[in-house]
This record gives C-alpha cells, sequence and structure tokens, in this order.
C-alpha cells in the first residue's frame, strides 16, 4: 500500500511527460476510493488532489460521501475517522466546489455522543473552518455549543494535543 502512494505522489512527473489523459491514471486509482486501510485511501487522494482542476462533480460527490460515511461510523477506528475529516478539510480548502459540498453537510459534523473526545474536537475544528470559510453562523449553533460543554469538564495537560 505504500508503494501505491508513492507511485501516486510520483505520477505528476510520468503524466507530463507521457501526456497522459487524467483518466487513465484515475481509472486505476478509483478502486482505492472504497479501500478499507487508510493509506490505500490516501493513495487515491493524493492523485485526486493531482488531478484537482479535471476531477468532475460527481466524483467530488463520491468522494465527500465516502470521507463522511467514515466520520460518522462508529465500527471505524477513531483514527480513520480524525484521518477522514481531516481529508475533508484539505479537499475543501483545495477546491471550492467540494468545499460546497462540505458545507451542505456540515449538519453531519455535529458531535455525536459516542464520538471519543479526540474526533468530537477534530469534528468541531471542521465546522470552525466551514463556518469561518463561508462567513456564515450555523444554523445548528445550538448544538455545536452543546459539543463544545464536554470540553469544559476534559482535563489535559497543558501543552498536550489530540
Amino acid at each position: 500500500s505504500w508503494t501505491k502512494i508513492f507511485i501516486g505522489e510520483r505520477l505528476s512527473l510520468f503524466i507530463r511527460v507521457l501526456a497522459l489523459p487524467y483518466r487513465v491514471v484515475f481509472h486505476h486509482f478509483s478502486p482505492l476510493l472504497h479501500a478499507s486501510r487508510p493509506s490505500l485511501l490516501h493513495a487515491f487522494l493524493v492523485v485526486i488532489a493531482l488531478f484537482s482542476r479535471e476531477i468532475d462533480r460527481g466524483v467530488s460527490e463520491a468522494v465527500v460521501d465516502r470521507l463522511f460515511a467514515l466520520t460518522q461510523d462508529p465500527s471505524v477506528e477513531p483514527f480513520f475517522r480524525l484521518l477522514a475529516i481531516n481529508w475533508l478539510i484539505a479537499l475543501s480548502s483545495a477546491k471550492p466546489t467540494t468545499f460546497d459540498l462540505l458545507h451542505a453537510r456540515a449538519q453531519e459534523l455535529c458531535p455525536r455522543w459516542h464520538d471519543p473526545l479526540e474526533l468530537k474536537e477534530c469534528k468541531l475544528q471542521a465546522l470552525l473552518f466551514c463556518f469561518k470559510t463561508s462567513k456564515q453562523i450555523p444554523k445548528n449553533l445550538l448544538s455545536v455549543l452543546e459539543a463544545l460543554s464536554e470540553f469544559k469538564y476534559c482535563c489535559r495537560p497543558v501543552g498536550s494535543h489530540a
């Protein structure tokens, strides 16, 4: 799986030299969207980032749907869920159409009672990114503030991070 990431990161050189259309390369990486291992999904997202201008809205929707599904599934490892949220933020900051898809589903980023505390923090950071970028007050402000109230009982040593 690390080999695919290595290849994905170095594809731009081969694509320029061989003048390959993005669909030829994308076709081979697209099955990785539904991978259950974070490294394989990361390889797919590296390729998506390479072709961010050529990717159509349907593919962007599929990627956002997959990442949201990962963030909401309690059976998925918490670190994978944290990565999915960070990937959503990174993709949204790189491409405006992906941000529109994220902003439309911002309600789903509200932390849930069964989420680990680190995941709740990451979801709140994603919500903050959404509302800071869109310059709009959230419709679900009460839910967001309720999720924030949990952090006053969290005792972490000074300087530690999630």
